[in-house]
This record gives structure tokens, sequence and C-alpha cells, in this order.
């Protein structure tokens, strides 16, 4: 294909340095060329203007060189991992960044095997959930936010299952104090005082407060009964 001497050089230069500097998808490159040089555009009257053959012609021979879409997308992907990102991050920011679905999700398949490995980062995970827990959230509220798919469930679940073994008590504790509004430095008579003088009422709409945190209703039921019985 001869060259369309029409195209002004310097949008083909801004084309390539763009790429190499950001290297985004190609519909990004297509997005960005049309918000740029697209008559009525930013640049159009300094740069002149292009149109859908003229963005075709600088990706398919101005950039054919340097195109290399599959290994940009291999690139992304590993950095989100390395980066302790989950599946559906992945795929939500590739989607974000206009990469082909189809072609991502096929590098996923065959290069990081996510039909059969899950893609969260263990040691990661550990760190997560132990920040999580200084912040009094419950098993359920963790399981959940990091669950993405069927093969995370053993992963996640044997990390909770390690850390939680007295976590979620002492968790609930913390938030019933939030509820109530009681100062963290309190002696266990002064709330088992305040639980005692709670009416039914009172007890189930806090009792739904923490069910709305993701914590278990059995388990919040059996703190109060324990605050109780001190």
């Amino acid at each position: 294909m001869s060259e369309k001497k029409e195209i002004s050089q310097k949008i083909i230069n801004y084309t390539i340095w763009y790429y190499l500097k950001y290297f985004p998808s190609i519909n990004k490159m297509r997005q960005k060329l049309t918000q740029k040089f697209w008559p009525q555009s930013e640049k159009w009257q300094k740069y002149g203007w292009i149109f859908e053959d003229d963005i075709d012609y600088i990706i398919n021979v101005k950039l054919e060189s340097v195109l290399a879409e599959k290994e940009i997308i291999s690139s992304k992907i590993w950095s989100y991992i390395t980066r302790w990102k989950n599946y559906y991050y992945i795929v939500q920011k590739l989607n974000e960044k206009m990469f082909v679905k189809e072609e991502f999700e096929e590098i996923l398949r065959t290069e990081f095997d996510s039909d059969n490995t899950s893609l969260i980062n263990i040691e990661k995970l550990y760190k997560q959930v132990l920040n999580l827990k200084k912040k009094n959230k419950s098993k359920n509220y963790i399981r959940n936010k990091f669950v993405d798919r069927k093969l995370d469930e053993p992963i996640v679940d044997s990390v909770l299952a390690e850390l939680f073994t007295e976590w979620e008590g002492e968790n609930i504790h913390n938030e019933l104090l939030k509820v109530l509004k009681m100062p963290i430095l309190h002696t266990s008579d002064e709330l088992k005082e305040v639980i005692l003088t709670l009416n039914f009422a009172e007890k189930q709409k806090i009792m739904q407060k923490l069910v709305w945190k993701w914590f278990s209703f059995w388990d919040i039921n059996d703190t109060l009964n324990w605050i109780e019985e001190l």
C-alpha cells in the first residue's frame, strides 16, 4: 500500500509516540485519534483531519512494525497478577482499556490457565484479611469480597479457617460497641448492663445492623448470649 501523502506527518508521528509511550489497545488508539483529529476536533485546524480509512492506514501501515496487541495484553495481565489483582478486576480493566474480549480471555485461558487456576495470591490474601480483621469486618463480608469464582473458594476458605478461629466473636463484640456508641475502653459489666436493658425490638434492631455487616445471625446471637452470661 502506498503512503497517503494527505495525512499530516505530525499526526503519524503523534500516533507512534502515543502508542510507544502508553501501549494502548488498538481500539483505544482509534478512539484517541478520533478525539484529536476528527473534523471539528481538538487539533484538526492545526494538523488537518482524518477519517476512518485514514486511521486504518495509520494503524495497519505506520504502526505495523511496532504493534504487539497480544504481547501487551499478556504483559498487562502479568502486571495485574504481580500486584495481586483478582480475575474479575483484570477482566474489568482490560475491558476498560478496550482490548478485544475474545483475545484477552483466550490469553487468560492459554497462558494463565484461568479456567483451572485461581489468580488469587495467597500471600497478599493473608495481608488483606488481616487488614480487614483490624477493621472488624465479618468473615462472610471478607469471603464475599475475595471469592470471585468457584476456583477461589478453597484458597479463601482455607485462609479464613486459619485466621478466623477466634476472631468472629471479637469482631462482633467490637462492632457491637460501635452500634451501641460505647467507647472502646469499657468494662464487661458495663456492656452487659447495657445489653440487659435492651428490649426485644431494640435487640432485634442491633442484630439486624450486624447482619447487614455480613455477620452470621447465629454468631451474633452466641456473642450476645455470652455477654449476658458473664
